[in-house]
């Protein structure tokens, strides 16, 4: 659904995204990123889909946050999740607690600077394990990511128990040693998957 012609929130309000319970893909963007940030957030909050859909992508989104509806049950069902050139988003939402979730693909995110402890969920400090069905992690085109926060819960295995593929591509600024990277890395390699797998840093799969 290309988005750039929507010129009103209420626009989009009369497409009734939650209603449509049969709707398993959806993919939501603009031609490219334009100046009216707090238009194209108030268009994307009211898109909010049905908790039926399993396939998300966002593209070109010119919002500096992303709705609050990632953070309820709407996207409980998601299974692949996309969010591609959202320049202008300084945070990741709180994707860690997407129980279906199986793979995420992050990409040209230039804003964020840091992924802190939100991304694992709005409960990032209970039980709850963060990402638990997720297998496969791409992170890439991010130019000013500099951090990446471990999660810090009191759940046995600690996020992305079932973690087999992460590539991570074109992050100049991230520290190699970072604590959630070294982590992941070292219990991919616990799992017998080889370092290739783990670290895709000069081809991009994008």
């Amino acid at each position: 659904m290309q988005l750039q012609n929507v010129i009103s929130p209420m626009d989009a309000t009369v497409a009734y995204m939650k209603k449509k319970k049969f709707l398993e893909t959806l993919q939501l963007g603009w031609i490219e990123n334009n100046e009216d940030s707090q238009m194209e957030r108030d268009v994307l909050e009211r898109l909010q889909p049905h908790e039926n859909l399993k396939r998300l992508t966002i593209r070109n989104y010119g919002g500096t946050r992303f709705p609050h509806w990632f953070g309820d049950d709407s996207l409980s069902n998601v299974v692949s999740l996309e969010l591609r050139n959202c320049k202008y988003c300084l945070s990741l939402p709180p994707l860690g607690q997407l129980s279906s979730l199986k793979e995420l693909t992050v990409s040209g995110l230039g804003g964020v600077m840091a992924v802190g402890v939100d991304f694992y969920g709005n409960n990032s400090s209970s039980a709850v394990q963060p990402f638990k069905s997720l297998e496969i992690l791409n992170l890439g085109n991010m130019a000013a990511w500099e951090e990446w926060c471990c999660f810090e819960g009191q759940n046995e295995g600690g996020a992305f128990p079932h973690l087999r593929v992460l590539n991570i591509n074109n992050c100049p600024k991230l520290k190699g040693a970072t604590a959630a990277r070294s982590s992941l890395f070292k219990k991919l390699s616990d799992r017998g998957l080889p370092a290739a797998r783990v670290f895709n840093s000069q081809f991009s799969i994008y």
